[in-house]
């Protein structure tokens, strides 16, 4: 998957929000590029796991916050 470039609609699909909350998220939590001359995003696959993978809460047995 490496290099690989998702558009809005997949990236939300992706992480599991609206297109619309997506593009709230700012640059420095999720960097993106733009592209055509409309403006519109790409979001690189590695960028977006990673997100997700820094929003992960873990909990233990007994239900306590692990991170």
């Amino acid at each position: 998957m490496r290099g690989e470039w998702l558009s809005v609609a997949q990236t939300a699909d992706h992480i599991g929000l609206h297109a619309n909350t997506l593009k709230r998220i700012s640059p420095e939590q999720l960097p993106y590029m733009r592209v055509t001359p409309r403006g519109d995003r790409r979001y690189r696959i590695e960028d977006v796991e990673g997100y997700i993978e820094s929003r992960m809460v873990y909990t233990t047995k007994d239900g306590a916050w692990a991170r």
